[in-house]
């Protein structure tokens, strides 16, 4: 989990040494963790593609990490109730719900809100009580099947960014 910490300051400073101007191909020391990740992902094409389409405004960026968090708080909620991993079509469906449902998209983005004041890892927010003393979850009709198993053979090749290892549903 990345925490403020992890992250690298760069101090402005008013001096400049000969070392700090100078560019050169010495590689980065190995404190240098989060600047090596970053750059991994910079330049995955897929996370190009996705970042292209996906994340032109700050109103996108915002938007993104709200679903990054529905997102996982679907996948441990899923993981509690059935022991299974998600399934990336199942993911998907249970997001369709949560924010094609007014009442489910509301009280998603007040979780999401209080999430943000917490500063903890998600682990650790869903752990934490609500002022009613109840544990944070979502509805359990998110969790029911209501539809047909879908279809698992794509008609046409998923775009670049849908492209993964496969992740299959298991204990």
């Amino acid at each position: 989990m990345l925490s403020r910490s992890s992250i690298p300051l760069v101090s402005p400073s008013s001096e400049k040494s000969e070392e700090a101007s100078s560019v050169s191909a010495r590689p980065v020391p190995q404190e240098s963790g989060f600047f090596h990740d970053l750059v991994s992902l910079l330049s995955n094409p897929q996370f190009q593609y996705f970042r292209q389409k996906y994340m032109t405004t700050w109103t996108d960026v915002e938007t993104l990490f709200l679903y990054v968090f529905v997102s996982e708080l679907i996948s441990i909620e899923f993981k509690k109730r059935t022991g299974y991993v998600i399934t990336p079509d199942r993911l998907i469906s249970i997001l369709t719900q949560v924010f094609q449902n007014t009442t489910n998209r509301r009280a998603t983005i007040d979780m999401y809100r209080e999430y943000q004041k917490a500063d903890r890892p998600i682990e650790q927010y869903l752990r934490l009580k609500t002022k009613d003393n109840k544990v944070r979850r979502l509805p359990s009709s998110l969790f029911i099947e209501t539809s047909s198993p879908v279809e698992t053979t794509p008609s046409s090749p998923p775009p670049p960014y849908l492209i993964t290892q496969g992740v299959v549903a298991h204990k």
